[in-house]
């Protein structure tokens, strides 16, 4: 909506017009993505895109599709390469959960059902566990295979990066040291969407090609 604004008077004139419809809200943050000048208004329309999780090669030649395509987000790849955890948009609720897929059969599996924003998921060097952030910006802890609530570990305003142990991050390296508990990497939104394995690349964000 535009509507004329009187910068002498600072008041509001005459009625509010239409511009454009469907404008694009980051379901994250809510920031409808439009930017105005003095003449033009750009905005992005649509929705969270669908998703297609494949293995490519590292010539960035694709090996192989995981699964169906659905509204995926970040993606982190187990230590055993057998399962990926990933954020999952839901378009009718407008929610961010943590899902897992097995690589294998390429089936989904909800691991998260708080009604708050799940995000940024990163497993544990063991595999034992998958931490995550939520919109409240705390950082917790749950068992991979499900088996126990998730348990909070500490509060941040950012994603997820990485989970290592024996270090501590300090200055632009980190401090090896065998005493320290494990350590969370933070990054910022967009997250890479990408990873490595031992002999392949993990992809995530490959959109549909058009019919």
């Amino acid at each position: 909506m535009a509507q004329r604004f009187d910068e002498r008077k600072l008041d509001l004139e005459g009625e509010a017009v239409r511009l454009v419809e469907s404008v694009w809200v980051n379901p994250v943050n809510n920031y409808p993505a439009y930017g105005v000048s003095s003449e033009l208004v750009a905005f992005e329309a649509g929705n969270v895109p669908e998703t297609q999780l494949v293995w490519v090669d590292r010539t960035g030649k694709e090996m192989g599709t995981i699964g169906t395509r659905d509204r995926y987000i970040a993606v982190s790849l187990s230590p055993s390469e057998t399962n990926a955890a990933v954020m999952r948009f839901d378009s009718q609720s407008r929610n961010f959960d943590i899902w897992t897929v097995d690589i294998e059969s390429g089936s989904p599996s909800r691991f998260t059902f708080e009604p708050l924003f799940e995000t940024f998921p990163v497993w544990s060097p063991s595999g034992d566990s998958i931490a995550f952030s939520d919109i409240t910006g705390e950082i917790k802890k749950k068992p991979a295979n499900g088996s126990a609530q998730a348990e909070t570990i500490s509060k941040t305003s950012n994603g997820l990066g990485g989970w290592r142990v024996g270090a501590r991050m300090g200055g632009t390296s980190p401090t090896p040291r065998t005493n320290w508990p494990a350590v969370f990497t933070i990054t910022t939104w967009p997250r890479t969407t990408s990873v490595s394995s031992s002999t392949k690349c993990w992809s995530l964000l490959r959109l549909p090609q058009s019919p």
